[in-house]
């Protein structure tokens, strides 16, 4: 049974909604932190040691979804241009996306590397599969 091809929009549009979130929650993070300890931007610009914990743990879960995620985009929009969404292929983007949030939750929170090591993992995994899937059915379609 083929599913709507823009199903495949909605994780994609979860996945942009966890970017958002966590680049507002950095934000925050920082402005609370300049303005409680009267420090200027142009000296927090200069100052990557500087930040408190929490917030140097949202700017690198912010790099990393702009890393294996840009792939996951990548291929959910290949796939529905060549419209290949299926079952298949949307849980894969869901199970991605999954993997994602799991991720940024370990990564701001307690942020134990082990476990977050194997969710990131887990998510390059499904990506990997997500564009073997791609590759296998546009070469079985002659390309």
């Amino acid at each position: 049974m083929r599913v709507s091809q823009h199903l495949i929009l909605l994780p994609l549009f979860v996945q942009v909604a966890l970017t958002l979130g966590v680049l507002f929650a950095l934000w925050w993070t920082r402005t609370r932190f300049l303005l409680k300890n009267r420090i200027s931007p142009q000296k927090a610009a200069l100052s990557a040691d500087l930040w408190p914990e929490q917030a140097q743990k949202l700017a690198n879960n912010f790099k990393n979804l702009f890393e294996i995620p840009v792939l996951f985009f990548m291929a959910a929009l290949f796939a529905h241009s060549a419209r290949q969404v299926d079952d298949t292929f949307l849980v894969l983007a869901v199970m991605f996306v999954l993997s994602r949030i799991a991720h940024t939750v370990i990564h701001v929170g307690p942020n134990w590397v082990a476990p977050r090591f194997y969710v990131s993992l887990a998510g390059a995994v499904i990506v990997a599969v997500m564009w073997v899937l791609l590759f296998w059915r546009v070469a079985a379609a002659g390309f």
